[in-house]
């Protein structure tokens, strides 16, 4: 699940804060999200070529042997471009607001999954190319990522477990708001600093059309700058990110999901249906269209 390994790298614990306690797994979480770094990066400027995606991470249920890569599963020069532009958009955000006032919103969804792991790289990136410029000022410490979970009635206890699995190996410090959407956002602002919120949005999803990569929230609700790196994504670029680059996403979506919410509201997709009765995994699906063909619509889409 790591990108290219690059020597040079490993000896910046001075990055970290002088707590013994957590250096080494900060450390960890760095390093590897410096990997992953390099290589999206590495992988757009030999784009030439596309790549074929094999299944491996240990989290998805779907057994390896039987994966057939697909046609259309394949890591393009379009989707290459598409993640460079992500990673712009968030290095952009990091460096406007700082990190101590970007926070993720992450429900465990696949698009949240992905901006999750374009964010940590993005992040690992600032703190590495600033590494110079900041080794006598507070900035010299790499901060956790900050993230907010907006938890709803009858959620998937998979998606709770692989949201904590998330917490705990990218040491996100991660705050659970109960009260709903717009209370639990106010909530969270004001008992932080943050300002922007990195959100996992696509053109297709409700309200999206009309987003930009930075959106201010709407008028009604409280003030914070939305950063929206993967609006020009399509639904199969997610999988194409999320199983071309071996990360980690929550299992349910091997078992036929595509669209999440909560468990009354969430069904395997009928058009992944076999004809034995059983679903094949999300990626399988390649309509935009049919994305949310499992749902019984709710404004909180994951």
């Amino acid at each position: 699940m790591k990108g290219f390994e690059d020597d040079d790298h490993e000896n910046n614990s001075t990055l970290f804060a002088s707590d013994s306690s957590s250096t080494r797994s900060q450390t960890d979480v760095y390093l590897e999200s410096l990997q992953l770094y390099q290589a999206l990066t590495k992988s757009h400027s030999h784009s030439s070529s596309s790549t074929s995606l094999v299944l491996s991470d240990p989290l998805s249920s779907h057994n390896q042997q039987n994966h057939q890569t697909h046609h259309f599963l394949q890591i393009d020069a379009d989707l290459l471009d598409k993640i460079n532009e992500s990673l712009q958009i968030l290095v952009s955000a990091i460096h406007m607001y700082t990190p101590q006032k970007v926070s993720i919103a992450f429900n465990g969804g696949k698009d949240a999954t992905v901006v999750l792991h374009l964010y940590r790289a993005a992040l690992a990136h600032y703190y590495y190319s600033n590494l110079d410029q900041n080794a006598h000022s507070n900035n010299s410490e790499m901060h956790p990522i900050l993230g907010l979970y907006l938890t709803q009635t009858d959620e998937f206890k998979k998606i709770e477990d692989f949201v904590a699995f998330c917490e705990r190996k990218y040491q996100i410090k991660l705050e659970r708001e109960p009260n709903g959407f717009y209370k639990g956002l106010n909530n969270y602002l004001s008992a932080t600093k943050v300002q922007a919120f990195v959100m996992g949005t696509r053109r297709t999803d409700p309200d999206g059309a009309h987003l930009y990569p930075f959106t201010p929230s709407s008028p009604d609700y409280p003030k914070f700058m939305r950063v929206n790196p993967i609006l020009h994504w399509k639904y199969i670029d997610v999988w194409k990110f999320l199983l071309g680059f071996k990360l980690p996403y929550c299992v349910l979506y091997d078992e036929g999901f595509t669209s999440l919410g909560s468990s009354l509201s969430s069904f395997q997709n009928p058009f992944l249906q076999t004809s034995s009765g059983s679903f094949n995994p999300a990626f399988y699906l390649s309509d935009d269209n049919k994305e949310r063909a499992g749902r019984v619509f709710k404004k909180n889409q994951h």
